[in-house]
């Protein structure tokens, strides 16, 4: 909030920036994510695009616009079940997408849906694949097994009350 005050920006949300995220009234300063007010939703999807875009800009000195692609929606909901819905090209590998039981929809039909065990295990392969180290992914793993077969270390707080006057 600091910063866009002092920047004379009036949107205290995050830092406005233009169609190439530049931060305005910063020279030479980006802004990604829900830090910055691009006119996209603040998701992970978002945020990993626009840093790669602003990678490509600094190495290669260019300032095209930001374009954002959409490739679908995961979402976890615990005990072996999730939801996803995929942007799946046209190909000679789609069929596969009809062998699982997977619907076609979207206005042309190009996004599949998944629910249910196959959609978890899309979700957690790549969460796994997005993590950076090898000691993140064997601890990861370890996690996930214990708690399969362990079930999930829970902790909860009792609230001790004292009588009151």
């Amino acid at each position: 909030k600091k910063l866009a005050k002092s920047l004379g920006q009036t949107d205290l949300r995050g830092l406005k920036v233009d169609s190439a995220l530049r931060v305005d009234g910063a020279e030479g300063v980006y802004a990604i994510g829900d830090a910055a007010l691009s006119g996209c939703a603040p998701t992970a999807q978002v945020a990993a695009q626009q840093g790669k875009h602003i990678g490509r800009a600094l190495r290669d000195g260019t300032d095209t616009p930001f374009e954002y692609k959409h490739a679908g929606s995961l979402c976890c909901l615990g005990s072996g079940n999730g939801i996803a819905q995929l942007l799946v090209p046209s190909g000679p590998g789609s069929f596969v997408w009809d062998l699982i039981g997977s619907d076609a929809v979207g206005p042309n039909g190009d996004q599949r849906t998944l629910t249910g065990a196959p959609a978890f295990v899309l979700w957690r392969s790549l969460y796994w694949t997005k993590l950076l180290s090898l000691r993140s992914r064997l601890s990861l793993s370890a996690d996930w097994m214990k708690a399969r077969f362990a079930g999930r270390d829970v902790v909860e707080p009792v609230l001790q009350r004292k009588p009151t006057i």
